[in-house]
């Protein structure tokens, strides 16, 4: 369940639909790169690396390990909608 803040009125979408996790950057390129991991995992890691977009932001995989959707975490202030952006990425 997520704290009080920004995505703390929207947590029950994410808890109902979907899997969350975090990866930093360099891991994600790190375990992209690595020959001798899980081919789905290094396929999703790549795709991350590929589409990110700075320090905050979202990603949604479908279970197939595809990159479904990416939002940029600075959209908040720009007035964007987080949850809009979940119901697009899990339609």
């Amino acid at each position: 369940m997520l704290r009080a803040g920004p995505l703390s009125e929207h947590s029950r979408l994410l808890d109902e639909t979907f899997v969350n996790a975090w990866i930093l950057i360099q891991d994600a390129k790190a375990l992209a790169a690595d020959e001798d991991g899980a081919p789905k995992a290094r396929s999703i890691a790549a795709s991350l690396a590929d589409a990110y977009l700075g320090p905050i932001s979202s990603h949604v995989v479908d279970p197939d390990g595809a990159l479904r959707s990416t939002y940029r975490g600075n959209s908040f202030l720009e007035g964007a909608s987080y949850e809009a952006f979940l119901r697009k990425a899990g339609e």
